[in-house]
């Protein structure tokens, strides 16, 4: 049976332990408090990065990549949903005026496909495969080569 655990600084976790699910799965999900760059990540067959790519520079995606690659077991996988630059970095509008906020506000920006692709392969990433949307987030999935 698959379960969720919700990694997040503290304070995150505090306002999401108050959305807790209710029902028969609701104890298949956990908050775990941490920081993703100081803390060991939880176990984990799957990573899911939503928007939090975007914050960051490259080196420190790399770092963040590479403690995901390092936390999968063979076979594991990272999913990232972030909006997604076309390769010209002209399009689509919703990304572009994203990726400016991202500079100006965290030093981060967005990125292609192509760039997540590369940054993934870099840190020993294999199955790579982008799905990229105009709106509201493209995809990017990869895997870690099975033993």
């Amino acid at each position: 049976k698959a379960s969720v655990s919700v990694f997040d600084l503290p304070v995150v976790v505090k306002i999401a332990e108050d959305s807790r699910p209710a029902g028969q799965h609701a104890q298949r999900v956990s908050f775990i408090p941490g920081d993703f760059f100081q803390d060991p990540l939880p176990p984990a067959d799957l990573y899911v990065l939503c928007r939090v790519l975007h914050d960051w520079t490259e080196d420190k995606v790399v770092k963040l990549l590479t403690k995901v690659y390092e936390s999968l077991p063979p076979g594991g996988g990272v999913l990232i949903a972030e909006h997604m630059l076309d390769d010209d970095k002209a399009g689509p509008e919703v990304s572009t005026k994203m990726d400016l906020t991202m500079m100006v506000c965290t030093g981060g920006r967005e990125r292609t496909g192509n760039e997540f692709k590369r940054l993934l392969i870099v840190v020993g990433f294999t199955e790579v495969s982008v799905k990229a949307n105009d709106y509201p987030l493209g995809h990017v999935l990869a895997r870690k080569q099975r033993a």
